[in-house]
Formats: structure tokens, C-alpha cells, sequence
């Protein structure tokens, strides 16, 4: 029995119900093609992998935890006139500076990495052409021309763009609420509701962009054939203007998704920043709270809604991109039925 609710419902193989979200299929399969394409293919790139994650766990203390409290230090010293206090607050801030600084360049072996997976799959998918044009399923010369020159590019940077953007923003966001638990359990109890919007948001964005960039990156890649054969003088030009058409069509849809993200979101923060300051002022009026910390549970709750809603839509950048990723699996072995059958296994499906 299936249900269309937004997300699906369906009937568990455990006799239980079962919410699947588009975005967490999607993050499924943008794993299935980090270990498929990169670390298989790319020599020590889990290290390089797990490198990144340990420099945004420390970045992640710093902006969830070290900037809230601090925040309160500070302003507390300038209330209380307390000099000693404000340099120590000063030093904690030039601290977290450096060590942002350092932690930037020691990703950087990370990002070499990245380059050296897109050569390589590059590399591979052309070594692999025989295989890909005696396929059952026939690829235009101009579709499989863009898979090699821009997919790829595409893919690898998304990844990236996802890894680095999902992971040092939920890691901020779980910090500041854990934070400002523990400045008061009250707000923190009422603030963490207020994040899970950001959610159906995403998912609401997930199951229109995955279809739209699929066009664009049809067009796209038939666009580079296109304009090649213009450069040489064999185009017609009807063919080309009709791929460009389809190409702007399908990103101007994307565009608007993107402003519908933002745009709830965006309101979303707001509104239940604006709530939180609603909640902290009573407190305070109540001597509760002291000025510093007001401003340490308000740093820290603005900290963890931008974190969270960034970390957000790192799922949402990945719905765009699984659709180039689905088109590079199929030319390297795993297609994209494949990928949908891990999927299936991963939730505890039966297989057909």
C-alpha cells in the first residue's frame, strides 16, 4: 500500500511503517558514488577523506561551542568593566583564527585529491568507451562527449561542495544546540523543533531539482558537441539553438527552486530567531539570565539555524547532482537500475 504524503509511505518487510525521504535516497547514492568513483579509484583518498572530517570537527567545536561561549565572556567583561577578562576573550578569538588558518591549508592535500579522481575518471570512462557504445542502451555521440568533458567535472566538484558544506555545518549545528542546552535546557528544548522545517523544505526542493538539472545536463552536454561543429563550420544552427533552449528552460527552473529554498528558509531562521529572542527576554526580565549569557544563547541559536539550514542544503545541492552522478555510473559498470537496488537493499526491501 503506497501513500503520496509529500515523502512515501510504504509498507515495512517488519509489518511496520516506513517514511522515506527523496533526500536521504539521494545522499545514498552520492555515498555509493564517493566509494564508487573516488575511493576506489583514487589512491588514498579515505585518508584524505577522513583528514577533511577531523578539520571540520575541530572547526565545528570552534563555531558551535568555543563562539557562543565566548561571546558571553566578552560581553560580560565589557558589562563588569573587567579588563583581564576581555584581552583573555580577545586572545580566544585570534586563536580560532589561527587555527582556521591552518586547518585551511592542511585541506589541501584533499583538494589535490579531487583533481587527481577527475583525471582518473575521466581516464577510465574513456578507456571504457567500446564498452559504453556496444551497450543495450544507446548513448548520442554528443550526450556521451558531455558525460566525459563536463559531467565529471560536475560530479567531482558537487561531491566536494556537498562533503564540505554537509559536514562542517551539521557538525555546527548539533555543537551550538548541544551549547545552548547547556545555557538554558528551556530554549534549547523550544529551538530545536524550530530547525526541523529545513527538512521538508529540502525535500519539497529534492524531488523537483533531481529532474530539472537532469535536462540541463542532457542539453548541456549536447551544447559542447554543437558549438564544437560551429567552431568548424559543419553546425545547424536550428539544432543548436534548440538544445540552448532546452538548456535555459530546464536551468531557469533549477534557479527557481533554489530561490524557494532560500527564500523559506530564510524566513524560517528569522522567525524563530525572533521567537527565541521573544523567550530570552522574559528570562532575563526575570534575572535568570545575565547579559552575557542573553547573548551567548542569541549567538548560539543564530549559529546553529544558519549551520543547520547550510547543512540543509547540502542535500538539496546533491539532488542536483545525482542526476550527472546516475549518468556517470552507467559508464563505468554500475547504471543506474544498480544504484536503485542498493538503495531498495540499504532500506530493508526484499529484492524483486
Amino acid at each position: 500500500m503506497k501513500i503520496r504524503l509529500g515523502v512515501n509511505i510504504t509498507d515495512s518487510i517488519r509489518g511496520g511503517v516506513k517514511l522515506r525521504l527523496n533526500i536521504l535516497d539521494n545522499l545514498i547514492t552520492m555515498v555509493i558514488a564517493i566509494n564508487r568513483l573516488l575511493v576506489r579509484y583514487v589512491s588514498r583518498f579515505r585518508e584524505a577523506l577522513l583528514l577533511m572530517i577531523s578539520v571540520f570537527l575541530v572547526r565545528a567545536y570552534i563555531g558551535g561551542n568555543v563562539m557562543p561561549v565566548n561571546t558571553r565572556r566578552v560581553v560580560n567583561a565589557i558589562a563588569s568593566q573587567d579588563l583581564q577578562m576581555l584581552i583573555y576573550g580577545a586572545i580566544i578569538y585570534f586563536a580560532s583564527g589561527v587555527v582556521h588558518i591552518a586547518t585551511e591549508f592542511i585541506l589541501q592535500r584533499y583538494f589535490v585529491k579531487l583533481a587527481e579522481g577527475i583525471v582518473k575518471i575521466k581516464l577510465l570512462l574513456l578507456n571504457n568507451l567500446d564498452r559504453v557504445m556496444s551497450s543495450e542502451k544507446k548513448l548520442s555521440l554528443e550526450d556521451l562527449v558531455g558525460r566525459i568533458s563536463s559531467d565529471v567535472d560536475f560530479v567531482v566538484w558537487n561531491l566536494n561542495a556537498v562533503l564540505t558544506t554537509f559536514i562542517p555545518n551539521i557538525f555546527t549545528a548539533v555543537t551550538a544546540i548541544a551549547t545552548l542546552l547547556s545555557f538554558d535546557t528551556v530554549v534549547g528544548l523550544c529551538t530545536a523543533p524550530t530547525l526541523i522545517p529545513y527538512i521538508f523544505i529540502a525535500e519539497y526542493y529534492s524531488r523537483r531539482a533531481e529532474k530539472a538539472r537532469f535536462k540541463e545536463r542532457q542539453a548541456y552536454s549536447k551544447s559542447i558537441v554543437h558549438i564544437r561543429d560551429a567552431v568548424y563550420g559543419a553546425e545547424n544552427g536550428y539544432s543548436m539553438a534548440k538544445t540552448l533552449n532546452l538548456w535555459k528552460e530546464s536551468i531557469v527552473k533549477v534557479m527557481w527552486y533554489d530561490r524557494v529554498y532560500w527564500g523559506t528558509s530564510l524566513i524560517t531562521m528569522f522567525s524563530s530567531i525572533g521567537l527565541a529572542s521573544y523567550i530570552v527576554y522574559n528570562f532575563s526580565r526575570d534575572d535568570r539570565v545575565d547579559v552575557g549569557t542573553v547573548a551567548g544563547i542569541l549567538t548560539a541559536i543564530s549559529t546553529g539555524h544558519s549551520a543547520f539550514m547550510n547543512a540543509v542544503w547540502a542535500l538539496c545541492i546533491q539532488s542536483q547532482t545525482v542526476a550527472a552522478v546516475k549518468r556517470i555510473l552507467e559508464c563505468i559498470g554500475v547504471d543506474q537500475k544498480t544504484g536503485e537496488k542498493l538503495i531498495a537493499i540499504y532500506h530493508g526491501e526484499k529484492e524483486e
